[in-house]
Order: C-alpha cells, then sequence, then structure tokens
C-alpha cells in the first residue's frame, strides 16, 4: 500500500487497519468502545466522509467505517469484485471477521443497497437504522437508465476513467454548498490513475443496470420495519429528492425524520455540525432507551 502522502491526518486522524477479502485489502477505520455502529459509504466518496461522526462517536461507541473495495485507502482491482452486490458480500466477511453481533447501520448513497443487503439478511443484528440520500429499488428514472446506459459503453467508460469523472465532476454537480477545494481533493486523489478509477466506473454502470437486485432488496423491505430508524436528508439533492424521503418514510413504523434545507447530496460534508448532534443524539437516545427496556 502506499503512504497517502496527499492524507491530511489532523482531519482524519484514525489508525488503519486492514482486511483481506480475497479479492483485495479493504481498509478499515475501527475505532473506540460501546456499542457498535456501521458506516456505509457510496461513490466517489469513502470513510473520510464519515470523519467528524467517527470523531465524535469514538467518545462512547465502537465506530467500524470500511472503505469499500475499489474507494478510499483500499485496494483497487480492476474487476467485478468491486461491483455493488459484489461489495454487499465482502461487508458481509467484514462483520463476521470482526466479530459483530449487534450494531448500529449508518448507509449514504450506493451504502444504502449495500449495507442494507446485510440489515436484510441480518435484520435481529440490527439495532437501529440512519439513511443519509439513499435507495434500494430500481431507478426506473430517465436520468438513471441513461446514465447507465452510456457510461456502460466504451465511450462512457473512457470518459468515467479518463477525466476521475466522479469526483471531479459529479460531486460538485451533486452537492448544493461548494465543497471546500482541500475537502474535494480528498475525494479526488484516492484515484490518481485510470485503473484506479475502474470501482467507480463500476457503480455508474450498476446505477440502473443491477435492477434485478435492487428489486430483490426492495421486495424485502419489510424486514426492516421494526428497526427504529432516522433520515437524514439534504433537500437541494438533484439524485435523491423528496420523492425518494417519502418512500423510505413508508418502510418504517418507527422513524424519524431531518431534513437539512441548504444541502444537496453530501449533508456530511454541507451541515456537518447539525448532522454530527442530530445523529449521534438519535444512536445515544435509542441506545438508552434499549437499556431501559432491558
Amino acid at each position: 500500500m502506499t503512504d497517502f502522502d496527499w492524507l491530511d491526518r489532523s482531519a482524519y486522524p484514525f489508525p488503519s487497519s486492514y482486511v483481506d477479502t480475497g479479492a483485495g485489502r479493504m481498509h478499515v477505520v475501527d475505532v473506540g468502545t460501546g456499542p457498535a455502529v456501521l458506516l456505509v459509504h457510496g461513490t466517489p466518496t469513502w470513510s473520510f466522509l464519515y470523519r467528524r461522526i467517527i470523531d465524535d462517536l469514538r467518545h462512547d461507541h465502537r465506530v467500524i467505517a470500511p472503505d469499500l473495495l475499489g474507494f478510499g485507502l483500499s485496494e483497487k482491482p480492476e474487476t467485478d469484485a468491486v461491483a455493488p452486490k459484489r461489495q454487499a458480500d465482502h461487508l458481509r466477511a467484514l462483520i463476521d471477521r470482526l466479530g459483530l453481533d449487534r450494531f448500529a447501520l449508518v448507509v449514504h448513497d450506493f451504502g444504502g443497497p449495500i449495507g442494507l443487503s446485510l440489515a436484510l439478511d441480518r435484520p435481529e443484528q440490527i439495532t437501529r437504522l440512519a439513511l443519509f440520500n439513499t435507495w434500494m429499488w430500481p431507478r426506473t428514472d430517465a436520468s438513471a437508465r441513461w446514465a447507465s446506459r452510456f457510461f456502460g459503453t466504451r465511450l462512457g467508460r473512457w470518459l468515467y476513467t479518463r477525466w476521475n469523472f466522479s469526483p471531479n465532476v459529479m460531486l460538485p454537480a451533486l452537492t448544493h454548498q461548494p465543497l471546500d477545494p482541500a475537502v474535494h481533493a480528498h475525494y479526488q486523489r484516492p484515484f490518481p490513475t485510470r485503473a484506479d478509477r475502474h470501482a467507480p466506473w463500476v457503480f455508474a454502470r450498476d446505477l440502473a443496470g443491477a435492477s434485478d437486485w435492487y428489486a430483490s432488496l426492495w421486495g424485502r423491505r419489510t424486514l426492516l420495519r421494526d428497526i427504529p430508524a432516522q433520515l437524514l436528508w439534504g433537500e437541494q439533492d438533484p439524485g435523491f429528492g423528496r420523492d425518494a424521503l417519502q418512500r423510505w418514510q413508508g418502510v418504517f413504523d418507527n422513524v424519524q425524520t431531518t431534513t437539512f434545507p441548504d444541502a444537496g447530496h453530501l449533508p456530511q460534508e454541507e451541515a456537518p455540525d447539525a448532522v454530527r448532534s442530530t445523529l449521534g443524539a438519535f444512536l445515544r437516545s435509542t441506545e438508552a432507551a434499549r437499556r431501559a427496556a432491558g
């Protein structure tokens, strides 16, 4: 592995560990003690997205924040081992390797279907769910279907890998509040070469291209109904708007909703203080309620 000289350790001061998935080495932050929380990112982000949340929760929780294979500080194989459905398999293996029995699950973007597939398979292990701007159903909207078809072509792949399209173009398009250049760089620099950009391209291809898998997940959504849930939603997200939020609100019997009116797709970056306090209060209050209930 490289030394990642571009990484600002004052912003991301966490020790690193690695787990061999069989398809590549997965970078994992595992800090703190107490009730466990698993943070799952999407594309083209990585555990850096959750840095403030990790720093807050580590004082009274065990916080596990992996970088999905092909992202962040993890290895970047040029294979379909980085496809979203396969990432769910790697995540299951990580949970088993760490011996996690009960934990809260926090997901964002592609981390939704990836992380929630684990919750659907093992709902008894999930103490709480927190969802940031995400989905778990087949993307039938025209923009998603067009993007998947186009980026699945040779030209689309060239564009994605030649220009580092996901962090350079997509992130600025999806955020309402401009990213600080130093922060933006932390989403660009994990992908210095065309080969390193394979996973973001596969995710773009599978936005609508893995619809059968998404349909299989959505068809089992009632398994999540009884889990206490929180929805944290950037209202200015052009990809996942109020219709997606309302769809999620209909899934859970016990759900809290917090919206961030001036945030787009990355509330963790665009409204960091409000996100940190809101999520922290939810996790701590529901954990206290669970203990009181015996």
